[in-house]
């Protein structure tokens, strides 16, 4: 994400303007936030969701499809954007299990 910050800054909300004092104009996060989201995700227990999914699925250029309950019932993250239709594709993909609320942590994904 790093590497790659135009591929992901437009879907992180800023939480706070680049001077410290609130949202700011634009709503974006800033660079200076977006580097501290990147070492929290990276450093610290912050569970990730759908941008480091999709980072995690284009670094190991492997398709991940995220299995869940609501709908879509599987959601495919595919590294090179293309439908994922090859079955060597298929047999390759890592499987993540969705679990909205489970034991109160909150979203849960777990690894198949």
């Amino acid at each position: 994400m790093l590497a790659h910050p135009q591929d992901f800054v437009p879907f992180l909300p800023s939480i706070e303007g680049e001077d410290g004092t609130g949202v700011g104009d634009s709503g974006i996060i800033g660079p200076r936030e977006y580097a501290r989201y990147c070492a929290n995700i990276r450093d610290t227990a912050v569970w990730g969701g759908e941008p480091e999914i999709l980072a995690l699925s284009r670094a190991y250029a492997i398709p991940i499809h995220v299995v869940q309950s609501g709908q879509p019932p599987v959601v495919v993250h595919d590294p090179s954007g293309a439908p994922t239709t090859n079955n060597l594709k298929e047999q390759r993909a890592v499987r993540i299990s969705y679990h909205r609320r489970m034991y109160g942590l909150g979203e849960v994904r777990i690894l198949i």
